[in-house]
């Protein structure tokens, strides 16, 4: 997928929609810190974070897992890598990729990969087509 600008209908510090699809919201925060709350008993040096969003995640990661050496973000948005590059300036251990994960080259390995980026070619489907099929 190329990186691009994309024209989302919402994006600010609670949400962000892309043709019609929630990317990310700040209802999703108490999920996330419960997905990640459990690592922090886990020996855990090396994180690869794939998909910034609102940063939910990556915070939660910054505060939860202690002592971090490594934590990678990648993002493909041009405009949510900005957010990410800012974040990274707040975090010493947050290195902002700017690149998509599937063509990036890393040199490195991770002892943990958290994966929840959003797959902006779904916003190509009709959502009426997909209401259909949800219902079916």
């Amino acid at each position: 997928m190329d990186k691009r600008r994309r024209q989302f209908d919402k994006k600010d510090e609670k949400e962000i929609v892309y043709n019609g699809f929630v990317v990310m919201t700040a209802a999703e925060r108490p999920y996330m810190e419960a997905l990640i709350a459990p690592l922090q008993n886990l020996e855990i040096d090396d994180v690869l974070e794939v998909g910034f969003g609102l940063g939910i995640s990556a915070e939660a990661i910054q505060k939860t897992i202690s002592p971090l050496k490594v934590h990678d973000i990648i993002e493909i948005e041009e405009t949510i890598f900005e957010d990410l590059h800012v974040f990274s300036m707040r975090y010493e251990k947050a290195n902002a990729i700017d690149g998509d994960v599937y063509t990036y080259k890393f040199n490195r390995t991770y002892d943990l990969i958290f994966f929840d980026s959003f797959d902006y070619s779904l916003s190509f489907v009709n959502q009426t087509d997909y209401d259909e099929t949800e219902n079916s």
